[in-house]
């Protein structure tokens, strides 16, 4: 991670990576999965009230004082203050409550599911009855087609537009270029959420501007933006922007309201812009080896063709037109190629340069081939034999003598 500490971490209420994480990462925010704490509540307290009430408990946004709040008027209902579970999970809830934990950075995550989902992934792809051969191939196989799926999202967000659909096409055009397309649908929704707030007043400070804004059918919650104009930086009281990494209604509230036509650089995250996919695509950044660097962009271009030649090889037209496209490319790069000087330095795909060992020393390797006992096909040429008379490889005069 280039010498840089994760500064937040997610588990499954191990007391061991608890400890561990305490010790190594004493930085790093540490937070409980929601999904294995509902599990274990459903296990250990038999009220279905208090298991669903907890589950909105843990992701209701609303402040400490209002959070200890509902949390005793739960536990006296349901009749668990005296539990010890319950205790113990009280104790820890600087770990799972969401108003413990505004303003820590998980990037719109309250579970372990990205793990999870990973190995529901593979699961498709290998089991525990797999030879090593077969696991090599299957696994290949689910990463490439996880490359595919990215490659794809890639091209989606860099070459194609958006329908605009809201009634501020400006700021919405402003994040359509530069959020991603799965991020600038999220965005898109607090762009369209800012229509619902009513404001409570204004004040001003020297260059400083604070904003109350409540939702309408609701002013029992206010929020509070703070907007500094010579830094053109918006701060919000909900802190979504410092935990999901993307600006809130309230802040696209203050933004019509001081006219902008654009989202401030204050409020992007470059973790959801479209430069980061561009700049991993280059792998420049974090690969220092070109011939890894080669390869990784050989199976990129090559899952990203899967697609195409799999629609092409039904229609015969398409095929021919598709075929005579790489025909001509082939011959421009192979141009460019040997115009740059690539020519027998191992990036080669020539067949001469693939099947040489020595110039391969990346990637998973063919095995070298060993003869078996009976191998006639690789068994070397058969020897000469030698005159039993004059012992040289040659017929002698006695191999000609003829007895009568």
């Amino acid at each position: 991670m280039k010498g840089r500490k994760p500064v937040a971490v997610m588990t499954d209420r191990n007391s061991t990576m608890r400890r561990a994480i305490k010790n190594l990462l004493p930085d790093a925010c540490h937070r409980l999965c929601s999904w294995h704490l509902h599990r274990n509540a459903r296990s250990n307290i038999r009220c279905e009230e208090f298991n669903n009430r907890l589950y909105n408990l843990m992701a209701r946004k609303c402040s400490t004082f209002e959070f200890e709040d509902r949390w005793a008027r739960l536990v006296n209902k349901c009749g668990v203050v005296e539990n010890e579970w319950v205790k113990k999970l009280y104790r820890r809830r600087r770990l799972w409550a969401k108003a413990y934990l505004r303003g820590h950075f998980f990037a719109g995550m309250r579970s372990t599911q990205r793990c999870e989902k990973m190995n529901a992934f593979l699961n498709e792809y290998l089991n525990e009855k797999m030879r090593l051969y077969e696991f090599v191939r299957s696994f290949d196989l689910a990463i490439a087609w996880l490359r595919h799926t990215k490659s794809k999202a890639v091209y989606t967000s860099e070459n194609t537009k958006p329908v605009l659909t809201t009634i501020l096409p400006e700021l919405e055009g402003s994040a359509a270029e530069v959020f991603t397309r799965n991020v600038f649908f999220m965005v898109r929704k607090h762009l369209n959420r800012q229509e619902l707030l009513i404001s409570e007043g204004w004040s001003e400070d020297g260059g400083s501007l604070t904003y109350y804004y409540s939702k309408y059918g609701g002013h029992e919650i206010s929020w509070r933006v703070d907007y500094d104009r010579s830094m053109e930086k918006l701060i919000c009281s909900c802190m979504k922007f410092e935990s999901k990494g993307i600006p809130c209604a309230h802040m696209f509230r203050v933004m019509v309201v001081e006219g902008m036509n654009r989202i401030p650089e204050a409020c992007i995250s470059k973790r959801w812009t479209k430069g980061v996919y561009c700049t991993n695509n280059g792998m420049k950044t974090f690969v220092s080896d070109e011939q890894l660097t080669q390869m990784a962009r050989y199976g990129t271009l090559k899952s990203s063709c899967n697609t195409m030649c799999y629609y092409a090889s039904y229609m015969d037209d398409a095929f021919i037109d598709l075929q005579q496209m790489f025909d001509k490319h082939s011959v421009d790069l192979k141009e460019k190629w040997i115009a740059r000087g690539y020519g027998g330095d191992g990036f080669a795909m020539d067949s001469r340069v693939m099947n040489d060992r020595s110039r391969r020393t990346f990637g998973l390797l063919d095995p070298r081939v060993s003869r078996c006992k009976g191998d006639h096909k690789h068994a070397e040429a058969k020897k000469k034999r030698k005159c039993g008379h004059c012992r040289y490889y040659r017929k002698c005069i006695r191999s000609y003598t003829v007895v009568n």
